[in-house]
């Protein structure tokens, strides 16, 4: 794990750097077929970092409510750099009203704009699944697998890994260019994406050790994901024509 790069007097912290990368090279690619979907470019930009800026305020707001004892003691923690006072669920469910918002405004359609938006969450996945790797965070049970990494004193589960190569995959399979995604109809691409970026959830949690344990041995996370694959499927074949 190498969650600060030293360069001279300067320690960035890796995991945040990886995430900006992920996102200029999604925006990038993104960028390059959205001709297919008639959206301007500045429109299209200007709806990502909203929905950026908007999850990321708003991940950081519910991690302090969840926490709300440890920012009472120390409130400049809120705009702090540590990655990790961040609450996903909350930054996505900020992020997509935000969008909604913002595309509602501007009239654009909604399933031609998730398409468009795919390539750029495929590339934000595996950026996800490098920081994770590189902050050590979402680590794996215990394991004695030949491929199994020692993390924090014991072998594990390489969760992180795990996530990156399903996540390249699902890229690969579902590049924007290929000519099967092109003859889809809009919004399935996106719920395509979604929907096998939930069973590789399903699989990967499986193997988390640091996520929410219910009764019987299932898991939020992967409750949540079973409901997100299953809406995702159902949604695919409405949107067929």
């Amino acid at each position: 794990m190498f969650p600060i790069i030293n360069i001279g007097p300067l320690a960035i912290q890796s995991p945040g750097l990886i995430f900006i990368i992920g996102l200029w090279v999604g925006l990038w690619i993104a960028e390059k077929y959205l001709s297919d979907s008639g959206i301007d470019s500045n429109t299209f930009n200007n709806l990502v970092f909203l929905t950026l800026m908007l999850g990321i305020v708003g991940g950081r707001i519910t991690y302090a409510i969840q926490h709300a004892d440890a920012f009472i003691l120390d409130p400049f923690s809120l705009v702090s750099l540590n990655t990790n006072l961040f609450d996903l669920r909350g930054g996505l469910f900020f992020a997509f009203f935000a969008g909604l918002i913002y595309g509602g405004r501007k009239e654009l359609d909604l399933w031609q704009t998730l398409d468009a938006l795919t390539p750029l969450l495929g590339i934000l996945a595996i950026a996800l699944g490098l920081s994770n790797l590189a902050s050590g965070s979402n680590f794996g049970v215990l394991s004695n697998l030949p491929w199994a990494v020692e993390l924090w004193g014991v072998k594990r589960h390489p969760t992180q890994l795990y996530q990156i190569i399903i996540s390249v995959l699902i890229l690969f399979i579902l590049w924007p260019g290929r000519a099967v995604v092109k003859k889809l109809d809009p919004g399935q691409y996106f719920l395509l994406f979604a929907a096998a970026s939930s069973a590789g959830y399903i699989f990967i949690a499986k193997f988390t050790a640091n996520i929410n344990l219910l009764v019987s041995g299932f898991r939020l996370e992967q409750i949540f994901a079973w409901l997100i694959l299953a809406l995702s499927l159902w949604g695919f074949n409405l949107r067929s024509k």
